[in-house]
């Protein structure tokens, strides 16, 4: 038999048959006389015993006695394998349970020792992450129990009667309430939030005597006569015990005895409110040291004022009697009388349901309207010269919407009051109307045109909402959404005559903004349901309420016909408005005025409550196709639009009713004139597929879509002759083909070929349309290796337009192209556009101000370039320019230029001066959310904004607790979201803070929905745009893209 190869793989070795050559394999060859027989069944594997371990070394060994056989079987080598494995995995838990007992021993020695720096020691992480918990967010993830309908409601055994508050700005002050017990109860349940109620509450009892009273002579009376005396006395019955449910907003009074029901009694309930900038009942406003009170317009307020029955079907008229400095005045929603108290003012207000005030050192302008209307504008001293157009605006304003309305405000007494600040909200007060300073003011120097528009609009609204605003729902706190949409309407149609702002075009700008945030996943319906309670309004997106209802009442108006829908807007304000509760009342008169004139879809009489309800009761829009069938028939068909397929809606607003088909009316071009009602699908025997255009004036809200043969014939046509198409439809065009091609319904070049006649454009409303959706290219694709290629072709399409626009201009529109020209440059030519910002900032700021006190007295910035120019010398400046600029927000009076300059602030490039100026401003909600947005424009204060929101969460939701829709604003403007590790973020977040972030999800889940929208579009869009810029196309010949970065802006 051949010998065996000195070297013996592993691999060579059969464990089946032969474990003798395992053991030589493992400790070597062994003496002969030690070895064991070779088994039969391995004849290759044996070894020759009489010959030598190696041919190259020879060992001596000393004789041994021969060993007896060793053998293993199968069973018992895996047994000891796998005892050997369990003996490993002992000693390594052994070892790592305690090493963690000792660590953990450690840690709880040292658990309130301050941490310290170890160095040179590595441990591993054997634990999932964890995070920090601390005590006050331990119920985070408890579950979510909103209060009920019932839990809320007060008892009905007490019937408020009045209330008679004495009380300080400081918020202490004694409540003194007649009630009308109508069953038996031996408690007082009251609406109370964060209020303190102190000891010494008193329930009396009221009688009324009849005495006699002494008469002078002379004076023609009788010489005696009886009058009625009201006096108290003690009722006998205390309180025992005060019991405060901050959860349910109530505060109840155990008593030691038994209210009778029919009887009378009197409380008089010392309390202290919590009288702050931050809640919802009477609210501090500072400016310049100087402080202005005011109560908050919104829901539910009393209770935050003083404790009270603060429900509708428990309103009673409330009379108070405020202290007040010296040197201030106290203007209200009812007659005031003011007298001197030492050093002190006191002030009486006459009662009535729902009393509103401000305190501060004001002055007063007035006018009286054709009318008969006074109006008095009411502005800090230091600010009058900048309201002289609040009053000419406001009577233009109150004459156009009585003329509309055919109507005359209930009350002949109008006060206007402009705040620093201030936080409005949506509850209206008859008479009064208290709005931020920003708003109202004007300054010859340094504002635009769009201050104008700004002003009309807002003082617009607030008049409109005189008649309109205060329609509530009993039994959802204003979620009416009428309250917010017919104000909005009549405040569009107000500006078009006050400054000549054609309304067509606005309503266009209008839909825009309805339509980007309607075909969210996560928008709402109009009609808003199962909300009940004060913190359930904080929720709700007013603006947005008031958009879409807004620009659904004109697609109506533009559906009937103007003096059809005028003339049911007239019947509704005149007998409806208060007989029918929530919209029915507006549908009626809509349908009286129509008569039956018009068909529907069915070809019977149009059914407005019906087309109404598809539109208020279910979320998002149609997305209407157009196609052709053949070469004699087109077919218009509907169905719901999507952003993208990414983000699926909340199931509770997948309505089965009508699931998403809307009742929707057809405008035809040329005219729009011809109004045909598409509920599926209809038909056209019309070869008119090459020449049909939809909603060309904007006034449906809806998109359209239409073959590509079609698209690109539409692009042929602008380019060769773009007048043929009003304004609004080419807008509308360059609108829709952009949002078609950014969900992927379209090819994204359809989109670009359609900007190829851009350039020709002379109307600024297709101008804006195509700035919004080139610098959305640029913000999506920021980073990108298409951004320089980007930027160079959008900025072949703007430059010349932007040079032919003048920063002075008097015209609106062109004034909004100029701002959104100068944003765009700068992110697509940022050298070149911070380079000539700088140059501004310089000769006509830092130059003309060095000896100045006010900026808004020296600087020469034109008004559109205002906002740019602060930020850009900023953001390029040195801590000397923010110590400066600093400095002039600190002392300036007028608002507007102390908005910009605190605004610029935000452009700094340093994180920790970002998150200081953050912190010093949060006493002022609007300034904060101000703050946040710009941070939110740069790549600096884009980090700073939202992480200082989510590493400041617990003193946040504590400081805003009694104000959750201040919260939402800061939220909404801090918090951005771009890419998948913020997503990742945020998501975490939410779910650590389960419980307080509720009230916000909608917000949050928006943000969240856009950052997915951004990722998938760039996963699926980036190669499309890149073969465009690139010049692999189908469309008609798209101009060739140079690099213009040597070329001057």
């Amino acid at each position: 038999m051949p010998p065996v190869s000195p070297t013996v793989n592993m691999e060579d070795v059969d464990l089946g048959k032969d474990r003798t050559n395992l053991i030589d394999f493992i400790y070597g060859k062994r003496d002969p006389a030690e070895s064991v027989s070779p088994s039969v069944n391995t004849p290759a594997l044996s070894v020759n015993s009489e010959k030598p371990i190696s041919p190259k070394k020879i060992k001596e060994r000393k004789e041994k006695k021969p060993s007896s056989r060793v053998s293993c079987s199968t069973c018992a080598c895996f047994v000891l394998l796998l005892l050997t494995i369990a003996a490993i995995l002992f000693a390594a838990f052994l070892g790592h349970h305690l090493t963690k007992q000792n660590n953990e021993m450690m840690a709880v020695g040292n658990e309130t020792a301050p941490l310290v720096a170890c160095k040179n020691i590595t441990r591993t992480h054997t634990k999932q992450y964890r995070p920090i918990i601390h005590e006050e967010d331990n119920d985070e993830q408890d579950a979510i129990n909103e209060p009920t309908v019932e839990q809320l409601a007060l008892p009905k055994s007490i019937q408020p009667l009045s209330y008679q508050v004495s009380m300080s700005p400081n918020g202490t002050g004694i409540a003194t309430v007649t009630m009308n017990i109508t069953e038996d109860t031996n408690t007082i349940v009251l609406n109370s939030k964060d209020i303190q109620i102190s000891e010494g509450i008193q329930l009396l009892k009221p009688i009324s005597n009849r005495v006699r009273r002494d008469v002078e002579s002379g004076s023609g009376e009788e010489p005696e006569e009886e009058v009625a005396e009201e006096k108290e006395e003690d009722s006998g019955i205390k309180v025992k015990s005060v019991n405060i449910d901050e959860n349910l907003e109530k505060v109840t009074l155990v008593l030691d005895g038994t209210l009778k029901a029919g009887s009378q009694i009197v409380a008089k309930i010392p309390f202290a409110s919590k009288g702050s900038s931050n809640t919802n009942g009477l609210r501090e406003y500072k400016m310049n040291n100087k402080s202005i009170f005011t109560t908050q317009p919104s829901y539910a307020y009393m209770r935050h004022v003083f404790p009270s029955f603060d429900q509708e079907s428990f309103k009673a008229p409330a009379g108070l009697t405020l202290t007040h400095q010296n040197g201030t005045v106290v203007v209200a929603n009812t007659e005031v009388k003011t007298h001197m108290d030492g050093d002190q003012l006191v002030s009486t207000l006459d009662k009535t349901i729902d009393p509103d005030f401000v305190i501060g050192d004001l002055v007063s302008a007035e006018t009286n309207t054709s009318s008969g209307v006074t109006i008095r504008v009411w502005t800090r001293p230091e600010v009058q010269q900048n309201a002289h157009l609040v009053l000419e605006y406001a009577d233009k304003a109150l004459d156009e919407l009585e003329h509309i309305l055919q109507s005359r405000l209930e009350t002949q007494k109008l006060d206007i009051i402009g705040v620093p600040n201030f936080q409005p909200g949506n509850r209206v007060s008859r008479g009064f109307i208290v709005l931020p300073e920003e708003d109202i003011l004007y300054n010859d120097k340094s504002n635009s045109v769009t201050q104008k528009v700004r002003l009309v609009r807002t003082l617009a609204n607030k008049i409109a909402g005189q008649w309109f605003g205060g329609i509530t729902n009993p039994e959802e706190y204003g979620t009416f959404w009428l309250n917010d949409a017919l104000p909005r309407f009549l405040e569009i149609e107000a500006v078009e005559r006050v400054l000549n702002i054609p309304s067509d075009d606005l309503w266009t700008l209008e839909l825009e903004e309805v339509l980007e945030k309607d075909a969210a996943s996560t928008a709402r319906p109009l009609r808003v349901k199962k909300v009940h309670s004060s913190a359930g309004i904080a929720s709700i997106d007013h603006e947005f309420l008031g958009e879409k209802g807004a620009v659904l009442l004109r697609m109506i108006e533009k559906s009937i016909g103007m003096n059809d829908f005028i003339k049911g807007i007239r019947n509704f304000v005149s007998s409806y408005r208060s007989s029918y509760p929530n919209d029915d009342g507006l549908l009626k008169s809509l349908e009286k005025a129509i008569n039956k004139k018009i068909v529907g879809w069915d070809d019977e009489p149009l059914d407005i409550s019906k087309v109404v309800k598809t539109w208020v009761d279910q979320i998002g829009f149609p997305l209407v196709s157009v196609s052709k069938l053949d070469e004699e028939n087109l077919e218009i068909s509907q169905n719901k639009f999507y952003n993208d397929n990414e983000t699926p809606g909340d199931v509770e607003f997948k309505n089965a009713k009508y699931w998403f088909n809307w009742e929707v009316p057809l405008f035809i071009a040329p005219e729009d004139k011809n109004v045909s009602w598409l509920h599926e699908t209809i038909r056209f025997p019309l070869n008119q597929s090459d020449t049909i255009l939809l909603n060309s004036e904007s006034s449906g809200i809806y998109r359209v879509n239409y073959e590509q043969t079609r698209w690109n014939k539409l692009a042929e046509q602008l380019s060769d002759n773009f007048a043929q198409f009003k304004p609004e439809g080419r807008a509308r065009l360059l609108s829709d083909s952009f949002a078609l091609a950014n969900s992927g319904i379209i090819p994204f070049e359809v989109a670009l070929n359609l900007t190829t006649y851009i350039s020709k454009e002379t109307h600024n409303l297709p101008w804006i349309i195509a700035a919004r959706n080139f610098a959305d290219l640029v913000r999506k694709l920021e980073d990108s290796p298409l951004q320089d290629k980007l930027n160079a072709w959008i900025y072949s399409k703007v430059s010349d337009k932007f040079e032919k626009l003048s920063a002075d201009s008097d015209d609106y529109l062109s004034s909004l192209l100029y701002e959104q020209l100068i944003e765009l440059l700068s992110s697509i030519k940022p050298l070149k556009s911070n380079h000539q910002l700088n140059q501004i900032f310089q000769s006509k700021f830092l130059e003309p101000c060095q000896n100045s006190s006010y900026s808004s007295q020296c600087s020469t910035v034109p008004a559109h370039l205002r906002d740019e120019v602060y930020c850009n010398g900023v953001e390029f400046g040195d801590d000397d320019i923010l110590e400066q600029i600093t400095q002039f927000a600190d002392a300036e009076i007028d608002g507007q230029e102390k908005d910009s300059l605190v605004d610029s602030l935000a452009c700094f490039r340093d994180p920790r001066v970002l998150r200081r100026i953050i912190q010093q401003n949060l006493n002022s909600t609007s300034r904060t959310v101000q703050l946040l947005r710009n941070m939110n424009t740069r790549p600096v204060g884009r980090e700073v904004a939202t992480n200082w929101i989510l590493d400041n969460w617990r003193d946040l939701k504590k400081k805003f607790k009694d104000d959750p829709e201040s919260l939402n604003q800061i939220v909404d403007a801090g918090i951005a979201v771009d890419n998948e590790r913020e997503r990742s973020t945020l998501e975490t977040f939410i779910n650590q803070h389960h419980k307080s972030t509720h009230p916000l999800i909608s917000k949050l889940d928006r943000k969240i929905e856009g950052a997915t929208s951004d990722i998938y579009w760039r996963k699926s869009r980036n190669s499309e745009i890149s073969d465009y810029l690139n010049g692999k196309f189908k469309g008609p010949e798209k101009e060739q893209v140079k690099d213009e970065d040597s070329e001057e802006m």
